[in-house]
């Protein structure tokens, strides 16, 4: 059996918090905010930090709607 992407890691770890499990909610927060970072800095270089810190909080703020509101039926994709 094939291992799962990093992503298809995410979708479990998504799909473990909209089920309750705040550990795994916890897993995936420590897991996409150095992607988002990296993501950010790479699409927008010219952001002070405090700027791209207001930025990740709005995306991780969005995340968590989506955790809330939206069943996941596929992958995360954080990066395009």
């Amino acid at each position: 059996m094939n291992d799962p992407t990093p992503q298809e890691d995410l979708l479990v770890l998504m799909r473990s918090a909209q089920d309750g499990d705040a550990s795994a909610y916890g897993r995936l927060l420590r897991e996409v905010t150095p992607l988002l970072t990296a993501t950010i800095r790479r699409s927008r270089p010219f952001l002070q930090q405090q700027d791209l810190d207001d930025l990740l909080q709005t995306i991780l703020l969005a995340l968590h709607e989506i955790a809330v509101l939206t069943p996941m039926t596929s992958p995360l994709r954080l990066i395009p």
